[in-house]
């Protein structure tokens, strides 16, 4: 007889619904082939990351793991049970003044746990004296 124990790798975007690993004891030559394991695996759910940015300014949004690089893609999809981190960076003549939606706040990374569909606000707000184009920037002008 021998002790065996067969383990079983869960791939990226996937879960096991039964047991990873399984232990038992079996008479030597029993299994010409070597001892072996039946897993079951099904995919992981995928939620919608939507990040969203105020109007009162200008700047972007990156995610890591990648997928959200909002100035042009702002929505993303990501396996449920993923944790992703949201970074903003303001664009000249704008600060990044905070985080709103999904627990975010502050101006430090924002973290987001995908156990659902979430939406992340991201505000910029023009600096006194900003620029755009070469000009001046006013309180209450737009960037488009």
């Amino acid at each position: 007889t021998g002790d065996y124990t067969v383990s079983v790798t869960v791939p990226a975007g996937w879960q096991a619904t039964g047991p990873t690993t399984v232990s038992k004891t079996v008479p030597a030559g029993s299994y010409p082939d070597g001892p072996y394991a039946v897993a079951i695996f099904s995919m992981r759910p995928t939620y919608t990351l939507t990040v969203a940015k105020s109007d009162t300014g200008s700047g972007t949004v990156n995610s890591s793991p990648s997928g959200i690089s909002c100035g042009f893609d702002c929505t993303e999809n990501y396996t449920s049970g993923a944790s992703v981190t949201l970074t903003a960076s303001a664009n000249s003549g704008f600060s990044f003044s905070g985080w709103s939606g999904e627990g975010c706040s502050g101006v430090g990374t924002c973290v987001v746990s995908m156990t659902q569909a979430r939406n992340v606000t991201a505000t910029f707000n023009l600096l006194s004296g900003g620029y755009l184009n070469g000009q001046i920037k006013q309180p209450g002008w737009k960037e488009f």
